[in-house]
């Protein structure tokens, strides 16, 4: 998957529409069934992210215009679990997401992919309610 073809096109869209930052698509939304390599390479993934940055600001927009990506891993769609990736430093501009969940995916439609928040639900097979901390990978803060 070649990520810059997919931001060039948005970039596309927002220059021939004129489009102010706040107009701009915030995220973007990649379901795979495998997190490409490239991300647990801190320095590759910063190199093809800061060439993403240069291509919004040689068109007039701020880095804060360029849409985050939410990478989430649903190889393992059968399991009621979610978890991080093992990756060994932030990644900038990037969310990486593995597992499944019914509901976490309709949290996240129904919140715009707002993470920014302690999610809780039931699952069927489960006694107790499940509470997950989504950890951004922009920091190493919790995002709430």
């Amino acid at each position: 998957m070649d990520l810059e073809k997919r931001y060039d096109l948005i970039l596309q869209v927002a220059v021939k529409e004129d489009l102010k930052p706040e107009q701009m698509i915030k995220k973007l939304f990649v379901f795979t069934y495998c997190i490409p390599s490239r991300f647990y390479d801190s320095c590759a993934w910063e190199t093809k992210y800061g060439a993403i940055q240069r291509m919004f600001k040689d068109n007039g927009y701020a880095d804060d215009a360029v849409p985050h990506i939410l990478f989430w891993d649903i190889s393992n769609w059968n399991s009621p679990s979610i978890y991080l990736p093992l990756i060994d430093s932030p990644r900038p501009g990037v969310t990486l997401l593995g597992g499944w969940s019914n509901n976490l995916v309709k949290s996240l439609l129904d919140n715009g992919g707002d993470f920014r928040r302690t999610i809780s639900w039931k699952q069927p097979s489960l006694t107790k309610s499940i509470k997950l901390l989504l950890w951004s990978t922009d920091s190493l803060s919790p995002m709430i």
